[in-house]
């Protein structure tokens, strides 16, 4: 009868560094990135109210309009940024060797600008 009062203090006891080592794995995404290709297509990662948000700023459409920004919730699971976007989800990792941020299928790779 005792161990279930021990269990549950033990597990408020890890769970806040578990939360830790998840936020600290967000935070290597938060940030402005740019598209090495020179495009002008960018990414912005912020955390907002203990999520992460991802604004993706296209500076022109395929069709020559002026570009548009559409934001999107996003999770880090597995050492990848997962875009919720209900059209076309999209995964980016981080390059070790480079820090650069890459989308999973490498068409796109950004890298950091700013602070």
């Amino acid at each position: 009868m005792k161990r279930g009062p021990a269990r549950l203090l033990a597990l408020l006891l890890v769970l806040p560094l578990l939360l830790g080592f998840a936020e600290s794995s967000a935070d290597a995404f938060v940030g402005h990135w740019i598209a090495t290709d020179g495009s002008g297509y960018r990414l912005d990662v912020v955390r907002q109210g203990g999520k992460l948000l991802v604004s993706e700023i296209d500076p022109d459409d395929d069709d020559g309009t002026p570009g548009r920004a559409s934001t999107h919730p996003a999770v880090v699971e597995k050492g990848f940024l997962e875009v919720q976007d209900d059209d076309v989800p999209s995964s980016y990792t981080l390059n070790e060797a480079t820090g650069h941020l890459v989308r999973s299928d490498n068409i796109l790779s950004f890298k950091k600008v700013g602070s």
